[in-house]
Protein backbone atom coordinates (compact mmCIF):
# COMPACT_ATOMS: atom_id res chain seq x y z
CA UNK A 1 0.00 0.00 0.00
CA UNK A 2 1.31 3.46 -0.89
CA UNK A 3 2.19 6.08 1.71
CA UNK A 4 -0.64 8.24 0.34
CA UNK A 5 -3.26 5.53 0.97
CA UNK A 6 -1.80 4.73 4.41
CA UNK A 7 -1.92 8.40 5.36
CA UNK A 8 -5.55 8.60 4.26
CA UNK A 9 -6.50 5.60 6.40
CA UNK A 10 -4.60 6.95 9.37
CA UNK A 11 -6.36 10.33 9.14
CA UNK A 12 -9.71 8.54 9.20
CA UNK A 13 -8.82 7.03 12.59
CA UNK A 14 -7.84 10.29 14.31
CA UNK A 15 -10.15 12.88 15.84
CA UNK A 16 -7.44 15.56 15.82
CA UNK A 17 -5.74 17.52 13.06
CA UNK A 18 -2.40 17.23 14.85
CA UNK A 19 -0.88 14.24 13.07
CA UNK A 20 2.36 14.23 15.06
CA UNK A 21 0.69 11.47 17.09
CA UNK A 22 1.47 9.15 14.18
CA UNK A 23 5.06 10.37 14.07
CA UNK A 24 5.53 9.47 17.73
CA UNK A 25 3.99 5.99 17.38
CA UNK A 26 6.24 5.17 14.40
CA UNK A 27 9.31 6.66 16.11
CA UNK A 28 8.64 4.78 19.36
CA UNK A 29 8.43 1.50 17.50
CA UNK A 30 11.92 2.12 16.03
CA UNK A 31 13.11 3.24 19.48
CA UNK A 32 12.03 -0.11 20.96
CA UNK A 33 13.61 -1.95 18.01
CA UNK A 34 16.89 -0.19 18.74
CA UNK A 35 16.72 -1.20 22.40
CA UNK A 36 16.14 -4.80 21.40
CA UNK A 37 19.19 -4.72 19.09
CA UNK A 38 21.42 -3.23 21.80
CA UNK A 39 20.39 -6.02 24.17
CA UNK A 40 21.33 -8.54 21.47
CA UNK A 41 24.85 -7.13 21.44
CA UNK A 42 24.83 -4.82 18.41
CA UNK A 43 27.06 -1.87 19.26
CA UNK A 44 25.74 1.68 19.31
CA UNK A 45 28.26 2.56 16.60
CA UNK A 46 26.72 0.01 14.20
CA UNK A 47 23.02 0.54 14.91
CA UNK A 48 22.72 2.63 11.74
CA UNK A 49 23.28 -0.54 9.68
CA UNK A 50 20.34 -2.40 11.23
CA UNK A 51 17.74 0.16 12.34
CA UNK A 52 15.85 0.05 9.01
CA UNK A 53 15.91 -3.75 8.68
CA UNK A 54 12.47 -5.36 8.84
CA UNK A 55 13.96 -8.41 10.58
CA UNK A 56 14.79 -6.24 13.59
CA UNK A 57 11.29 -4.80 13.86
CA UNK A 58 9.57 -4.65 17.25
CA UNK A 59 5.77 -4.88 16.91
CA UNK A 60 3.65 -2.73 19.22
CA UNK A 61 0.65 -5.11 18.87
CA UNK A 62 -1.92 -3.30 21.03
CA UNK A 63 -2.74 -0.08 22.86
CA UNK A 64 -2.24 -1.88 26.17
CA UNK A 65 1.20 -3.09 25.13
CA UNK A 66 2.09 0.33 23.71
CA UNK A 67 1.14 2.15 26.93
CA UNK A 68 3.06 -0.36 29.03
CA UNK A 69 6.24 0.16 27.01
CA UNK A 70 5.99 3.94 27.35
CA UNK A 71 5.66 3.62 31.14
CA UNK A 72 8.57 1.15 31.30
CA UNK A 73 10.84 3.38 29.20
CA UNK A 74 10.14 6.46 31.31
CA UNK A 75 10.52 4.53 34.58
CA UNK A 76 13.84 3.09 33.40
CA UNK A 77 15.09 6.58 32.56
CA UNK A 78 14.04 7.72 36.02
CA UNK A 79 15.88 4.82 37.71
CA UNK A 80 19.09 5.34 35.74
CA UNK A 81 19.32 9.11 35.30
CA UNK A 82 16.83 10.57 37.77
CA UNK A 83 13.50 12.38 37.61
CA UNK A 84 14.93 15.53 36.03
CA UNK A 85 16.26 13.65 32.99
CA UNK A 86 13.03 11.66 32.72
CA UNK A 87 11.04 14.93 32.65
CA UNK A 88 13.31 16.34 29.96
CA UNK A 89 12.80 13.26 27.75
CA UNK A 90 9.04 13.34 28.38
CA UNK A 91 8.96 17.00 27.33
CA UNK A 92 10.79 16.18 24.08
CA UNK A 93 8.46 13.25 23.43
CA UNK A 94 5.47 15.55 23.97
CA UNK A 95 6.82 17.85 21.23
CA UNK A 96 7.30 14.76 19.08
CA UNK A 97 3.63 13.84 19.48
CA UNK A 98 3.24 11.88 22.74
CA UNK A 99 0.95 14.51 24.26
CA UNK A 100 -1.38 14.17 21.25
CA UNK A 101 -1.29 10.37 21.62
CA UNK A 102 -2.22 10.66 25.30
CA UNK A 103 -5.15 12.93 24.45
CA UNK A 104 -6.35 10.49 21.79
CA UNK A 105 -5.99 7.55 24.19
CA UNK A 106 -8.47 9.28 26.50
CA UNK A 107 -11.04 10.01 23.80
CA UNK A 108 -10.26 7.73 20.84
CA UNK A 109 -8.55 4.54 22.02
CA UNK A 110 -9.97 2.47 19.16
CA UNK A 111 -8.50 4.90 16.65
CA UNK A 112 -5.02 4.59 18.18
CA UNK A 113 -5.40 0.79 18.19
CA UNK A 114 -6.18 0.87 14.46
CA UNK A 115 -3.16 3.08 13.74
CA UNK A 116 -0.87 0.73 15.71
CA UNK A 117 -2.14 -2.19 13.61
CA UNK A 118 -1.63 -0.25 10.37
CA UNK A 119 1.98 0.62 11.33
CA UNK A 120 2.73 -2.94 12.51
CA UNK A 121 1.24 -4.75 9.54
CA UNK A 122 1.24 -2.41 6.56
CA UNK A 123 4.05 0.09 7.04
CA UNK A 124 6.72 -2.48 6.23
CA UNK A 125 9.57 -2.15 6.40
CA UNK A 126 9.32 0.70 8.89
CA UNK A 127 12.31 2.95 8.14
CA UNK A 128 13.37 6.44 9.10
CA UNK A 129 12.65 7.48 5.51
CA UNK A 130 9.13 6.07 5.71
CA UNK A 131 8.52 8.21 8.81
CA UNK A 132 9.70 11.27 6.87
CA UNK A 133 7.37 10.32 3.99
CA UNK A 134 4.40 9.62 6.25
CA UNK A 135 4.73 12.88 8.17
CA UNK A 136 5.09 14.84 4.93
CA UNK A 137 2.03 13.15 3.45
CA UNK A 138 -0.03 13.83 6.57
CA UNK A 139 1.00 17.49 6.79
CA UNK A 140 1.60 18.32 3.14
CA UNK A 141 -1.53 20.44 2.81
CA UNK A 142 -0.85 22.35 6.04
CA UNK A 143 1.17 25.47 5.11
CA UNK A 144 1.80 26.02 8.83
CA UNK A 145 4.09 22.98 8.86
CA UNK A 146 4.91 22.41 5.19
CA UNK A 147 8.26 24.08 4.50
CA UNK A 148 8.63 22.30 1.15
CA UNK A 149 10.17 19.18 2.63
CA UNK A 150 13.28 18.01 0.79
CA UNK A 151 12.49 14.93 -1.34
CA UNK A 152 14.38 11.70 -0.65
CA UNK A 153 15.81 11.73 -4.18
CA UNK A 154 17.55 15.09 -3.69
CA UNK A 155 18.78 14.14 -0.20
CA UNK A 156 20.34 10.93 -1.49
CA UNK A 157 21.84 12.68 -4.52
CA UNK A 158 23.59 15.26 -2.33
CA UNK A 159 24.74 12.54 0.07
CA UNK A 160 26.52 10.72 -2.76
CA UNK A 161 28.49 13.88 -3.56
CA UNK A 162 29.24 14.43 0.14
CA UNK A 163 30.57 10.87 0.32
CA UNK A 164 33.26 11.69 -2.26
CA UNK A 165 34.84 14.38 -0.06
CA UNK A 166 37.84 13.82 2.19
CA UNK A 167 37.46 14.15 5.95
CA UNK A 168 39.44 13.28 9.06
CA UNK A 169 38.71 11.37 12.27
CA UNK A 170 36.25 14.00 13.49
CA UNK A 171 33.49 15.24 11.15
CA UNK A 172 31.08 18.05 12.05
CA UNK A 173 28.05 18.20 9.75
CA UNK A 174 25.50 21.01 10.00
CA UNK A 175 22.08 22.03 8.70
CA UNK A 176 21.05 25.58 9.74
CA UNK A 177 17.45 24.93 8.61
CA UNK A 178 17.18 21.28 9.60
CA UNK A 179 13.42 20.74 9.44
CA UNK A 180 12.71 17.03 9.93
CA UNK A 181 16.37 16.20 9.27
CA UNK A 182 16.14 14.18 6.07
CA UNK A 183 18.93 16.08 4.27
CA UNK A 184 21.46 15.58 7.03
CA UNK A 185 20.26 12.02 7.73
CA UNK A 186 21.26 10.72 4.29
CA UNK A 187 24.60 12.50 4.35
CA UNK A 188 25.32 11.04 7.80
CA UNK A 189 24.52 7.53 6.57
CA UNK A 190 26.80 7.98 3.54
CA UNK A 191 29.66 9.37 5.64
CA UNK A 192 29.26 6.58 8.17
CA UNK A 193 29.72 4.03 5.41
CA UNK A 194 32.73 5.89 4.01
CA UNK A 195 34.32 6.72 7.37
CA UNK A 196 33.12 4.02 9.82
CA UNK A 197 35.83 4.83 12.38
CA UNK A 198 35.32 8.60 12.35
CA UNK A 199 33.40 10.46 15.02
CA UNK A 200 30.52 12.18 13.20
CA UNK A 201 28.74 15.01 15.03
CA UNK A 202 25.39 16.27 13.74
CA UNK A 203 24.38 19.90 14.37
CA UNK A 204 21.16 21.62 13.40
CA UNK A 205 18.89 24.59 14.05
CA UNK A 206 15.21 25.20 13.37
CA UNK A 207 12.60 27.75 14.40
CA UNK A 208 9.90 25.10 14.76
CA UNK A 209 10.12 23.20 18.06
CA UNK A 210 8.24 20.26 16.56
CA UNK A 211 10.79 19.88 13.79
CA UNK A 212 13.55 20.13 16.39
CA UNK A 213 11.93 17.27 18.32
CA UNK A 214 11.44 15.12 15.20
CA UNK A 215 14.93 15.60 13.77
CA UNK A 216 16.62 15.12 17.14
CA UNK A 217 14.68 11.93 17.89
CA UNK A 218 15.13 10.30 14.48
CA UNK A 219 18.82 11.23 14.15
CA UNK A 220 19.54 9.97 17.67
CA UNK A 221 18.32 6.56 16.55
CA UNK A 222 21.40 6.27 14.30
CA UNK A 223 23.90 8.59 16.00
CA UNK A 224 23.21 8.53 19.71
CA UNK A 225 24.94 11.15 21.91
CA UNK A 226 26.36 12.97 18.87
CA UNK A 227 23.28 14.95 17.82
CA UNK A 228 22.95 18.62 18.78
CA UNK A 229 19.76 20.29 17.55
CA UNK A 230 18.75 23.74 18.80
CA UNK A 231 15.50 25.69 18.53
CA UNK A 232 15.92 29.28 17.41
CA UNK A 233 16.68 31.73 14.64
CA UNK A 234 19.87 30.75 12.81
CA UNK A 235 20.44 34.27 11.51
CA UNK A 236 20.01 36.01 14.87
CA UNK A 237 21.41 33.63 17.50
CA UNK A 238 24.86 32.24 18.19
CA UNK A 239 24.62 28.70 19.53
CA UNK A 240 28.34 28.29 20.10
CA UNK A 241 28.72 25.45 17.64
CA UNK A 242 32.29 24.42 16.66
CA UNK A 243 33.89 24.85 13.22
CA UNK A 244 31.94 22.82 10.68
CA UNK A 245 33.38 20.54 8.03
CA UNK A 246 30.28 20.46 5.89
CA UNK A 247 26.98 22.33 5.72
CA UNK A 248 23.85 21.13 3.90
CA UNK A 249 20.69 23.21 3.78
CA UNK A 250 17.39 23.78 2.03
CA UNK A 251 16.62 27.28 3.41
CA UNK A 252 13.13 28.84 3.30
CA UNK A 253 12.23 30.66 0.09
CA UNK A 254 10.51 33.83 1.16
CA UNK A 255 11.22 37.49 0.33
CA UNK A 256 14.80 36.71 -0.61
CA UNK A 257 15.73 35.32 2.81
CA UNK A 258 17.42 32.39 1.05
CA UNK A 259 20.13 34.78 -0.15
CA UNK A 260 20.75 35.86 3.44
CA UNK A 261 21.28 32.19 4.26
CA UNK A 262 23.81 31.95 1.42
CA UNK A 263 25.73 34.80 3.07
CA UNK A 264 25.53 33.01 6.43
CA UNK A 265 26.75 29.69 5.00
CA UNK A 266 29.57 31.41 3.09
CA UNK A 267 30.95 32.67 6.39
CA UNK A 268 31.13 29.13 7.80
CA UNK A 269 34.17 28.50 5.55
CA UNK A 270 33.38 24.85 4.98
CA UNK A 271 32.21 22.62 2.15
CA UNK A 272 28.54 23.43 1.60
CA UNK A 273 25.52 22.36 -0.43
CA UNK A 274 22.52 24.68 -0.71
CA UNK A 275 19.21 23.93 -2.42
CA UNK A 276 18.08 27.27 -3.84
CA UNK A 277 15.50 28.61 -6.28
CA UNK A 278 16.80 28.91 -9.83
CA UNK A 279 16.41 32.70 -9.47
CA UNK A 280 19.70 32.71 -7.56
CA UNK A 281 21.52 32.53 -10.91
CA UNK A 282 19.95 35.71 -12.32
CA UNK A 283 17.80 37.65 -9.81
CA UNK A 284 18.92 41.16 -8.93
CA UNK A 285 18.43 40.50 -5.19
CA UNK A 286 21.10 37.80 -5.38
CA UNK A 287 23.53 39.79 -7.50
CA UNK A 288 25.81 41.01 -4.69
CA UNK A 289 26.34 37.63 -3.00
CA UNK A 290 26.52 35.86 -6.38
CA UNK A 291 29.34 38.13 -7.61
CA UNK A 292 31.25 37.79 -4.36
CA UNK A 293 31.08 34.01 -4.48
CA UNK A 294 32.31 34.00 -8.08
CA UNK A 295 35.11 36.52 -7.45
CA UNK A 296 36.36 34.53 -4.51
CA UNK A 297 36.21 31.22 -6.34
CA UNK A 298 33.78 29.72 -3.83
CA UNK A 299 31.18 28.35 -6.27
CA UNK A 300 32.36 24.92 -7.29
CA UNK A 301 29.25 23.63 -9.05
CA UNK A 302 25.66 24.60 -9.83
CA UNK A 303 23.38 21.70 -10.66
CA UNK A 304 20.00 22.30 -12.28
CA UNK A 305 17.34 20.01 -10.82
CA UNK A 306 14.35 18.63 -12.73
CA UNK A 307 11.00 20.37 -12.40
CA UNK A 308 8.29 19.46 -9.88
CA UNK A 309 10.50 17.56 -7.43
CA UNK A 310 8.98 19.39 -4.47
CA UNK A 311 5.36 18.79 -3.51
CA UNK A 312 2.93 21.71 -3.48
CA UNK A 313 5.22 24.07 -5.40
CA UNK A 314 6.46 24.52 -8.97
CA UNK A 315 9.57 26.48 -7.95
CA UNK A 316 12.52 25.53 -10.17
CA UNK A 317 15.48 24.60 -7.97
CA UNK A 318 19.26 24.18 -8.15
CA UNK A 319 21.98 22.76 -5.94
CA UNK A 320 24.84 25.18 -5.31
CA UNK A 321 28.07 23.62 -4.06
CA UNK A 322 30.41 26.01 -2.23
CA UNK A 323 34.02 25.08 -1.55
CA UNK A 324 36.29 26.20 1.27
CA UNK A 325 37.66 29.73 0.85
CA UNK A 326 40.89 29.39 -1.23
CA UNK A 327 41.91 32.99 -0.49
CA UNK A 328 41.86 32.28 3.24
CA UNK A 329 44.43 29.57 2.58
CA UNK A 330 46.71 32.14 0.87
CA UNK A 331 46.29 34.57 3.77
CA UNK A 332 47.12 31.79 6.22
CA UNK A 333 50.21 30.91 4.16
CA UNK A 334 51.43 34.49 4.48
CA UNK A 335 50.70 34.68 8.22
CA UNK A 336 52.37 31.33 8.93
CA UNK A 337 55.54 32.57 7.23
CA UNK A 338 55.41 35.93 9.05
CA UNK A 339 55.04 37.80 5.79
CA UNK A 340 53.42 41.13 5.10
CA UNK A 341 49.98 40.47 3.59
CA UNK A 342 47.36 43.17 3.23
CA UNK A 343 43.66 42.53 3.62
CA UNK A 344 42.17 41.65 0.24
CA UNK A 345 39.57 44.07 -1.11
CA UNK A 346 37.01 41.79 -2.79
CA UNK A 347 35.39 44.72 -4.60
CA UNK A 348 38.56 45.03 -6.72
CA UNK A 349 40.44 42.60 -8.95
CA UNK A 350 41.61 39.83 -6.63
CA UNK A 351 44.34 38.27 -8.80
CA UNK A 352 46.11 41.60 -9.37
CA UNK A 353 46.13 42.27 -5.62
CA UNK A 354 47.63 38.89 -4.83
CA UNK A 355 50.40 39.42 -7.39
CA UNK A 356 51.19 42.85 -5.93
CA UNK A 357 51.27 41.47 -2.39
CA UNK A 358 53.50 38.61 -3.49
CA UNK A 359 56.03 41.01 -5.05
CA UNK A 360 55.93 43.28 -2.02
CA UNK A 361 56.59 40.34 0.31
CA UNK A 362 59.62 39.14 -1.64
CA UNK A 363 61.05 42.66 -2.04
CA UNK A 364 60.78 43.35 1.70
CA UNK A 365 62.24 40.02 2.76
CA UNK A 366 65.15 40.23 0.31
CA UNK A 367 66.17 43.61 1.74
CA UNK A 368 66.20 42.23 5.28
CA UNK A 369 68.10 39.06 4.53
CA UNK A 370 69.54 38.32 1.10
CA UNK A 371 70.64 34.88 2.29
CA UNK A 372 67.01 33.82 2.33
CA UNK A 373 66.58 34.54 -1.38
CA UNK A 374 66.40 30.87 -2.36
CA UNK A 375 63.74 30.14 0.27
CA UNK A 376 61.74 33.16 -0.85
CA UNK A 377 61.85 31.98 -4.44
CA UNK A 378 60.53 28.62 -3.30
CA UNK A 379 57.81 30.40 -1.36
CA UNK A 380 57.00 32.50 -4.41
CA UNK A 381 56.50 29.35 -6.45
CA UNK A 382 54.25 27.97 -3.70
CA UNK A 383 52.11 31.10 -3.71
CA UNK A 384 52.00 31.05 -7.53
CA UNK A 385 50.79 27.44 -7.46
CA UNK A 386 48.07 28.33 -4.94
CA UNK A 387 47.05 31.23 -7.16
CA UNK A 388 46.79 28.88 -10.15
CA UNK A 389 44.62 26.53 -8.10
CA UNK A 390 42.44 29.50 -7.15
CA UNK A 391 42.02 30.41 -10.81
CA UNK A 392 41.14 26.82 -11.72
CA UNK A 393 38.60 26.63 -8.87
CA UNK A 394 36.36 29.17 -10.64
CA UNK A 395 34.78 26.47 -12.76
CA UNK A 396 32.04 26.80 -15.38
CA UNK A 397 28.49 26.28 -14.23
CA UNK A 398 27.43 22.66 -14.59
CA UNK A 399 23.89 22.12 -15.78
CA UNK A 400 22.61 18.60 -15.34
CA UNK A 401 18.95 18.31 -16.20
CA UNK A 402 18.96 14.64 -15.35
CA UNK A 403 20.37 15.02 -11.83
CA UNK A 404 18.06 13.56 -9.25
Amino acid sequence: MTITNLAKRIKENLTTKDFTAVCFIAYFKLHLSKGMMLKRGISQNEIYKYINNEENSFNLKSVKNFEAHIRNELNELNNIYGFRFKSMVKSKWDNLGLSVVEEQLQTNKNGIQNIIEIIDKELQPLTIDSIFDLFEELNGSDRGLNDFFTPESISKFISKIVGTKKFGKNINIFDPTIGMGRLIYHSFMELKERYPNSNINIFGIDLNKRFVAISEALLNLVNNQNVFIEEGNTLKNDFGFPQMDICISNPPYEKGIEYTFVEYVKNLHCKSFLILPNAFTFHKNAEKIRKELMNRGLIKTIIQLPEKLFKNTNIQTIIVELDNDPLMKLEKLAIDNKLLFKKIDYSKDVKTQIKEFEEEVIKKECKENTKREINLLELRNKIANDLEKLSNSIKPILLDNEAS
